[in-house]
């Protein structure tokens, strides 16, 4: 990197960035329990941003660069960034000015990691009619060094595991499969691993069995499982610069997001948060990360972002938004399921548009309850608005975590379009 830096320095830029990547991975697949293939692989890349200014704009040209090439081979390469910066010009900005923080390389055993999470699977026997298909697992050790022209210097670490698992149930001559993706952080214990797998043999065996959902006009829905991270994501979608300058979102601080007799929302950012794959001290501009409340009891309160569209907006001090809380309801799951509901806990996958608030998803796996029984079902879809929906919500006393956030378990919603199969 240093060589790469001193050339930069003499290349009459207006501002550069260099981030450079280190990834360590040990990655393994499997047929049923059976390994089918085992792969490491030790990668280091380089990602150059140049700057250049001319009657108060500034553009910018990105590339991936090579520790292989010549010093007049890099040379040329910023020589032809340089061009390609000044064709395309925006508002000028300041980049982040000397902060510096850094991390040696972590001496982390993946090997360790990668053996505790294939011992978690491998702990899981077929039972009845479900069985694993296939399974894939990643643990990453990925090292960050970026360095830019105005004296910034930081380097971190982070640490990430994933499993990706294929289960299948077969029922009465009838073969359904439940995809799941697990991510964590590498301290993760083999117990919530094996939790968290087990109940995608519980949603299997139910899909298996599941009948066609029917149409419902204002249905009470409970929401549950993986897609609430999409759902509460929509405040991170509302409150960030980048959105708020390309006029995607119109919030602002001091505004409520919600009325009516629900539970009201508060959402903090978290710098750090056990057991996530998201932990990171700083964005990869330099912007440090903080913890802070981004909505507080239905009202919005700050903002989040990357430096660039923050300093056209006005805004110091940004920060990113990577792990999030999501603070507890007055309701407990019980107290939600007394009266007749669907309770979706598997979509295809739930969509929630940033601007119009409109939100959907086909149903993979709910639960119907008219009064007297419970009946699994699947194959039909779900539409509502958030700003609607969100006036009269409620939420779990429960939480769970879903990798990089800590949300309830269910979210309550009424007056839920629901559409048949």
């Amino acid at each position: 990197m240093d060589r790469i830096t001193e050339i930069l320095r003499q290349s009459q830029l207006s501002d550069w960035l260099l981030v450079e990547t280190r990834t360590l991975s040990h990655q393994a697949f499997f047929i049923g329990q059976k390994l089918d293939q085992h792969r490491i692989s030790d990668t280091d890349s380089f990602k150059l941003t140049v700057y250049m200014d001319t009657e108060g704009k500034r553009g910018s040209a990105e590339r991936e660069i090579f520790t292989s090439q010549s010093d007049e081979e890099l040379k040329k390469t910023i020589e032809e960034m340089k061009f390609s910066a000044l064709i395309a010009l925006n508002p000028g900005f300041e980049m982040v000015k000397d902060e510096v923080y850094h991390e040696d390389m972590a001496e982390a055993d993946l090997l360790a990691a990668y053996g505790k999470v294939i011992k978690a699977v491998q702990s899981i026997n077929d039972r009845g009619n479900e069985k694993i298909n296939s399974y894939e697992v990643f643990v990453d050790q990925d090292y960050y060094h970026l360095v830019n022209s105005q004296g910034s210097d930081i380097s971190f670490n982070q640490l990430s595991e994933m499993v990706e698992i294929v289960i299948t149930s077969l029922s009465d001559g009838k073969e359904v499969e439940i995809y799941c993706m697990l991510e964590c952080g590498a301290d993760q214990s083999i117990e919530n691993i094996v939790a968290k797998i087990e109940n995608v043999f519980k949603l299997a065996a139910d899909r298996s069995l599941a009948q066609p959902c029917k149409t419902m006009t204002n249905a009470h829905v409970i929401l549950m499982g993986e897609d609430l991270r999409e759902f509460f994501s929509y405040f991170l979608s509302k409150t960030s610069t980048r959105n708020i300058y390309n006029r995607m979102s119109q919030v602002k601080i001091g505004e409520s997001c919600q009325s009516g007799d629900g539970d009201k929302i508060t959402l903090e950012v978290r710098k750090e948060l056990p057991y996530s794959s998201a932990n990171q001290p700083y964005s990869l501009e330099g912007c440090k990360a903080r913890d802070f409340f981004l909505v507080k009891d239905g009202v919005y309160a700050n903002y989040h972002g990357d430096n660039t569209t923050a300093y056209y907006l006005g805004i110091k001090d940004i920060a990113p938004a990577y792990n999030f809380v999501v603070s507890p309801g007055s309701k407990s799951l019980a107290e939600m399921e007394k009266q007749p509901y669907l309770k979706a806990v598997q979509f295809s996958g739930l969509m929630v548009n940033p601007v119009t608030g409109d939100f959907g998803g086909e149903i993979r796996l709910a639960y119907l309850y008219d009064g007297e029984k419970v009946t699994p079902v699947t194959s039909g879809s779900i539409t509502g608005n958030m700003k609607t929906a969100l006036n009269n919500c409620y939420l779990s006393r429960e939480t769970v975590q879903l990798d990089n956030c800590v949300v309830p378990a269910a979210v309550e919603l009424f007056d839920i379009s629901v559409a048949g199969s």
